[in-house]
């Protein structure tokens, strides 16, 4: 630990000229606070952990969709874009998007 009033390092740190009951009172805001710090980082770790799990799952249904959606010859919209409807398509993971526009169940390519 390093005390902040003299810049001195040492194994543990108690306020200096501090009185007994002083320094128990010191140790346990001490404590509070890294227990609080602790929560933030457990906080903070599980919103991390959730957000990579949910990205891993949304890919690996997309996978899927693509995946059947070559089975049965159609297109799969992109993020974005509602299945049937104009906006932006792909055949499959690697192809580039290519946007559509329906128009009485007309298809047309427009790039």
């Amino acid at each position: 630990f390093i005390n902040h009033i003299t810049g001195e390092a040492s194994e543990s740190y108690c306020a200096p000229r501090l009185k007994c009951s002083e320094k128990s009172h010191w140790h346990a805001c001490k404590d509070k606070d890294l227990k609080n710090k602790e929560r933030a980082v457990i906080s903070m770790q599980k919103m991390v952990r959730g957000k990579i799990e949910r990205s891993y799952v949304r890919k690996k249904q997309r996978r899927c969709m693509f995946r059947l959606a070559a089975e049965s010859g159609v297109l799969l919209a992109c993020e974005g874009t509602i299945q049937g409807e104009s906006g932006w398509y792909q055949r499959n993971e690697n192809s580039l998007p290519v946007c559509y526009k329906v128009h009485n169940d007309m298809w047309t390519r427009i790039c």
